[in-house]
């Protein structure tokens, strides 16, 4: 029997002149992380954007899709508002899966997940990470 790929989900909400305060009244959701367009750049010569995040609280054995809809379903009641906000600043879900490999199964989203997150208006990202350990195993 194949394993599901470890994986992990976050939605983030970006924009230079994004206030993450403003963020959580309009959302009535607090981040899990944020920063302002005033905070200190990680990278020395790349410009700060205000940024407001929140990130899945699940195990990384749970399947992608999982962890996508614990992260809408944080946002459940302020889904309108959210729509709104995408219009406003860039919304996106960025997602890590680990790399498929022969013992691994692919990934699977379900139609009614990907029409809620067109229909809101959020950009998603899937990048996948190779499991290094799986990798020596093998050879």
């Amino acid at each position: 029997m194949l394993k599901t790929p470890k994986s992990w989900a976050l939605l983030v909400i970006s924009g230079p002149e994004l206030n993450p305060d403003e963020i959580t009244r309009r959302l009535n959701v607090s981040p899990d992380y944020f920063h302002t367009k005033s905070t200190p750049a990680i990278k020395p010569g790349i410009e700060n954007t205000g940024h407001w995040q929140i990130n899945s609280k699940l195990e990384g054995e749970l399947p992608l899709e999982t962890h996508l809809w614990s992260l809408l379903k944080r946002l459940a009641l302020a889904r309108l508002e959210l729509k709104r906000i995408s219009k406003e600043y860039k919304v996106s879900l960025y997602t890590t899966v680990e790399f498929a490999d022969e013992s691994t199964e692919g990934i699977s989203l379900g139609s009614r997940l990907l029409l809620l997150i067109g229909g809101l208006g959020i950009d998603l990202e899937i990048n996948t990470w190779k499991n290094e350990k799986l990798t020596e195993e093998k050879f």
